[in-house]
């Protein structure tokens, strides 16, 4: 029995989305990766630390997930994986070394388990609520 679509009517009109190559609204070459995305693999008692470090920066959004990892499992210990916290904060490009070095400071005891920072691209950056786009859509005072 068909559904009456066929793989490419189904992927392109059925979404109505277009690819994003040619989508004009999507990308702008002169502001490509303006913004990273910068994580943060941590202790979990460590959160209020850099939670107060972040709001004297002033950096107000970031996301924290609970999760489980380990960078060198212990096969003698079945327990092996440890509670993680993820923190994720989109900033602007020039503010990322400055991030970097407040996350640093905040969680850093120089010992083995502090944690991982990861820097990524950013292409585009929505506000759902205002329609804002690009680093006007970050709501902090990055300035």
């Amino acid at each position: 029995m068909s559904s009456g679509f066929t793989a490419s009517v189904a992927s392109r009109s059925y979404t109505g989305l277009e690819p994003a190559s040619q989508n004009k609204k999507y990308g702008d070459k002169e502001k490509e990766h303006a913004m990273k995305l910068v994580t943060a693999i941590i202790q979990p008692f460590m959160i209020d630390r850099l939670a107060r470090a972040l709001f004297k920066a002033p950096i107000s959004g970031y996301t924290v997930t609970e999760s489980q990892g380990s960078a060198k499992p212990d096969i003698s210990n079945p327990q092996y994986l440890v509670p993680r916290s993820k923190v994720e904060i989109v900033i602007k490009d020039e503010h990322v070394e400055q991030l970097i070095n407040i996350i640093l400071q905040a969680v850093g005891t120089h010992q083995d388990g502090d944690g991982l920072l990861f820097v990524s691209n950013i292409d585009q950056v929505v506000d759902i609520a205002s329609g804002k786009r690009g680093a006007d859509a970050l709501k902090t005072s990055q300035e």
